[in-house]
């Protein structure tokens, strides 16, 4: 079984894993994040969840493909108009589909034209605006709203940036651990949580000891438990076999 197709994309272990997390909700225990926690998201139910197909990737759609020749410039934070950096991590989601396209040297590019930033990009993912103005009862499955797309480009842009500069990862980790406002509608929680999700699969994807440290912050007990998954898919999607990250995740405990 490929495990690397589990987060908010799309994922036969969906319904389970939304399954608790509803159960969760319906009981009262309503996702209660602090400032500190760091978080990602669970993948929805794929007939009930407003995030039910956004799941993480494969490693290999997650690699930019090309020559992958070393960037022209420094990966460094500017100024940047956040309609374009959209659209740069928009191109980046689409391009690396191409066997042609060199992900690497065209973020080094875009960052170095002063058409994309990490800041530009976080910033943009931590307002959820876009997704708490879905229609209620929006289905990703079959037709994914373009907000949604382009946020999973950007936070494929972030993971992508974090290979040369550790600070993308930083804000990957910011905007996962991000509190869901308990006054939310159900879809809209569901819908960050499935993106959350995608997030702490990415972090584990790159860098275990940031992710680790990030996932023992948690203060919300079942938001730990919902994300173990993630958590797992992130280090199968790294290379670890299965069942050596199944071993790894349980050691963190509760």
């Amino acid at each position: 079984m490929n495990y690397r197709t589990m987060g908010i994309r799309s994922s036969r272990l969906v319904p389970v894993i939304v399954g608790g997390f509803l159960a969760l909700l319906a009981a009262g225990l309503v996702l209660r994040f602090t400032s500190g926690d760091r978080a990602s998201s669970a993948p929805p139910d794929s007939a009930a969840s407003a995030a039910e197909s956004v799941a993480p990737r494969s490693g290999a759609q997650h690699r930019a493909r090309g020559s992958g020749a070393s960037p022209p410039a420094t990966l460094q934070d500017s100024n940047v108009d956040p309609e374009v950096a959209r659209k740069m991590a928009l191109e980046y989601g689409k391009g690396r589909y191409n066997a042609f396209f060199d992900g690497k040297m065209f973020l080094a590019n875009s960052v170095a034209s002063g058409k994309l930033s990490i800041k530009a990009v976080k910033d943009q993912l931590l307002n959820t605006h876009e997704l708490e103005a879905l229609p209620a009862n929006t289905r990703f499955l079959t037709a994914k709203p373009p907000a949604v797309l382009e946020r999973m480009a950007m936070i494929d842009t972030l993971e992508a940036l974090g290979e040369e500069d550790p600070s993308a990862l930083e804000a990957l980790a910011e905007v996962g651990t991000k509190p869901i406002d308990t006054s939310f509608a159900l879809d809209v929680k569901r819908a960050i949580a499935a993106e959350k999700f995608d997030i702490f699969t990415a972090l584990a994807r790159r860098n275990w000891e940031v992710t680790k440290d990030t996932y023992q912050g948690l203060q919300s007990q079942p938001l730990k438990d919902l994300l173990k998954p993630a958590l797992i898919a992130g280090l199968v999607d790294s290379g670890m076999p299965r069942v050596d990250a199944v071993r790894t995740v349980e050691k963190l405990g509760r």
